[in-house]
């Protein structure tokens, strides 16, 4: 069942598995331990977020519409990405 009043909808079957699916920040926000907000993502894609090695690493994402959407792909990117180390 759609909940439509929240602004989350959930993924079928096949997209909770597909690396190219587009999802949206709420939906990111439970890839991540710390289940970081959906505007905490947001602020990793538009500012960015420092490395460990002092880098500034960027999360990819699309806007379709008003909306902004991220793929699992971008999402395991950017986690290698902000543990890399010199």
């Amino acid at each position: 069942m759609n909940d439509f009043s929240t602004g989350i909808y959930p993924m079928d079957e096949d997209a909770k598995f597909d690396q190219d699916a587009l999802i949206n920040f709420a939906e990111a926000s439970r890839l991540f331990e710390s289940n970081p907000s959906p505007h905490t993502i947001r602020h990793w894609c538009m500012r960015g977020s420092l490395a460990e090695n002092g880098k500034m690493v960027f999360l990819q994402y699309k806007r379709i519409g008003g909306r902004l959407f991220t793929r699992r792909s971008w999402y395991e990117t950017f986690v290698e990405e902000l543990n890399e180390k010199d």
